[in-house]
């Protein structure tokens, strides 16, 4: 215990000193999405501006959130001029699209752009912007993990608007799209599925859906229009493409889906660049929330589904496969089978191995496998079952890496699970391009070991995007998976904010709540979407080595030992745990010995903690 305890305390070490801070990137293993994000990053000028387009802002939000580094886009939001004179509109836009890329808000070029806003908060909770810009800006700052002052206020503000037949009404007319964003703001506020305004705005909404799935508006089908309510069900936790939204076959995804042009713009009647922003960031709330892809509206498969999206998927591909035991036993020669989509499980690695015979087991819903005849991975020591194709070990789990015809895979044994067998660690190719010995070296090994664990995982085109924030909801899941424990199905966490957590990940904080490793903030809520902090991390991080009974809160004053230059920045509720890792030896600050609280975790310093966690050697519960 204690020659693991020293190993942790290293790796903390590294793991607590500054790193810089970017969006986290998805996995969007779909055409529809890969041909817009190359649309969008096209219109991109040399100056990272998008040739001041004044939707720059949900340009680059849609580009970050797909994890594309906007290095140029954020020298130049340093050249703008921001402070009290900014409109409340423009600051919306600003920390959303600050969010979406990574860069936080409350501390951006010196700024603290969240507090300007604020600032500008009336008695009545509105911030003077409209009533849509009112509605976009509590997303906004939802989207930061920033909770809404005067929510009472602000609720009883948007119930206050003139409404019709279930419709935001303007003077002009009543608003499909403003009425969405208003509903999205009322959820975010506290308010569920069952209010008068909600419930209203739905029926109205739903009427207004043709049999193309299309929503129609001002007399005509309006894609846009169609986008802004995806993200208004998404919100609410209703699936778009499900129940009554769907028209034979046809809803609300498909109808974005089949506007997409051949160049990846989504078509418009008067800005391709707005349609196409709007189309993009409904998608991939939908894929974030659902943990579906889209398929492309040219391939057969013209509906929404929940695999990778495959326009060979109806012919079978001739593999090779082989399995090597310890000392390079052969357990299973080198054989060609046939596979085809109606396998077991499908064209992918692990359908190579379930055609061997040999017996086997996985672990993480078949996101690797731990054990082969008998042999079994021993976590504490790292020893473990890995594989390659064709020479190259691949940055997704064997159940989710399709194979092609005339591919090779080779099963291999390995006693330390950082190292690769056939490689000198020197001359070792890494599994992601963007993580090398010389780009986040520090993290290289632990982020592969994870990754080829399924514990973690890339964005399907080799790349981790290391540098990264994560989300509350996507660290919890990590969290969970990585102790090994069984969750149930869908199940109401108990949170206020229970209709925003994603379906996928709504087991995962249901069952981190009830082993108390989260408990939510002072009003009851989670905030899913939220970025993780430093403090957050540290804490959950220790309240699973609580929780697995490797450290006690014994003893533990909550200022003793405190020495960082900026402790009275750490959050009160936070302070024992962080002593107790103190204590421990486990962290420090950085060269100005400062601990950075509220600064966001990266994808890299996640996997670090994760990986220290399992080298403890944390007891799994089946």
């Amino acid at each position: 215990m204690i020659k693991q305890f020293r190993v942790l305390i290293l790796m903390m070490v590294v793991l607590l000193t500054s790193v810089p801070v970017f969006a986290q990137k998805q996995e969007y293993n779909d055409p529809v999405i890969q041909k817009a994000v190359t649309y969008i990053k096209s219109l991109q000028t040399g100056e990272g501006n998008f040739g001041k387009y004044d939707g720059h802002y949900y340009l680059a939000a849609s580009l970050g959130q797909a994890g594309e580094e906007l290095k140029s886009y954020i020298d130049y939001l340093k050249t703008l001029t921001v402070d009290s004179n900014t409109s409340a509109g423009e600051l919306a836009k600003l920390i959303y699209t600050l969010s979406s890329i990574g860069e936080n808000p409350s501390d951006f070029n010196g700024k603290d752009i969240v507090k300007i806003l604020l600032d500008k908060q009336q008695k009545n909770g509105s911030f003077g912007a409209g009533e849509a810009g009112d509605a976009f800006i509590v997303v906004s700052i939802n989207q930061a993990g920033i909770a809404t002052p005067k929510q009472t206020q602000m609720q009883t503000y948007f119930e206050g608007l003139t409404y019709e037949n279930g419709l935001f009404k303007y003077p002009t007319g009543t608003d499909i799209d403003t009425t969405a964003r208003i509903v999205r703001a009322l959820k975010i506020l506290g308010a569920d599925n069952n209010h008068p305004i909600i419930k209203n705005a739905l029926d109205a909404i739903h009427k207004a859906q043709n049999e193309n799935g299309v929503l129609e508006s001002w007399g005509a089908p309006n894609y846009d229009s169609t986008a802004e309510v995806v993200m208004m069900l998404v919100d609410l936790g209703i699936d778009p493409t499900a129940g009554e939204w769907d028209k034979n076959g046809k809803n609300l995804i498909t109808a974005i889906v089949d506007n997409q042009d051949k160049n990846g713009s989504f078509k418009s009647l008067w800005d391709a660049k707005y349609s196409s922003y709007e189309a993009l960031l409904a998608l991939f709330k939908y894929h974030q929330t659902f943990n579906r892809t889209v398929a492309d509206k040219d391939s057969k498969h013209n509906s929404v589904n929940s695999s990778n999206v495959n326009n060979d998927s109806d012919k079978s591909v001739n593999i090779t496969v082989s399995v090597i035991g310890k000392n390079g036993e052969i357990l299973f020669p080198k054989t060609e089978f046939t596979l085809s989509e109606v396998s077991k499980y499908g064209k992918t690695v692990l359908q190579t191995l379930e055609q061997t015979g040999l017996s086997f087991k996985t672990k993480n819903d078949n996101s690797y496998i731990s054990e082969i005849v008998g042999l079994k991975e021993s976590i504490s020591s790292t020893a473990g079952w890995k594989y390659k194709v064709n020479g190259v070990s691949p940055s997704v789990s064997a159940v989710k890496c399709i194979l092609k015809d005339g591919d090779v895979v080779e099963l291999f044994w390995v006693d330390n699970y950082m190292q690769d067998q056939s490689k000198n660690k020197d001359n070792k190719p890494s599994i992601f391009k963007d993580v090398t010995n010389e780009n986040f070296g520090w993290a290289k090994e632990e982020i592969e070991y994870l990754a080829d664990k399924g514990i973690i995982s890339g964005d399907g085109k080799s790349k981790f995007n290391p540098g990264k924030s994560i989300t509350r909801e996507e660290y919890i899941k990590i969290i969970i998976t990585m102790l090994g424990v069984k969750v149930g199905n869908k199940e109401n966490s108990g949170f206020k904010d229970d209709g925003l957590i994603s379906n996928w990940a709504k087991p995962y904080i249901t069952k981190a709540k009830e082993m108390e490793i989260i408990d939510g903030y002072g009003d009851n809520v989670f905030k899913p979407k939220g970025k993780i902090s430093r403090e957050e991390m540290v804490v959950i991080f220790v309240k699973a080595l609580i929780r697995q009974g490797k450290t006690k809160l014994e003893n533990v004053d909550d200022q003793e030992g405190l020495t960082f230059s900026d402790k009275d920045k750490i959050s009160k509720w936070a302070k024992k745990y962080i002593m107790l890792a103190v204590k421990n030896n486990m962290l420090k600050g950085n060269e100005e010995n400062k601990f950075n609280a509220k600064g966001m975790g990266t994808r890299a310093e996640v996997a670090i903690m994760i990986y220290r966690i399992v080298d403890m050697g944390l007891k799994t519960q089946n």
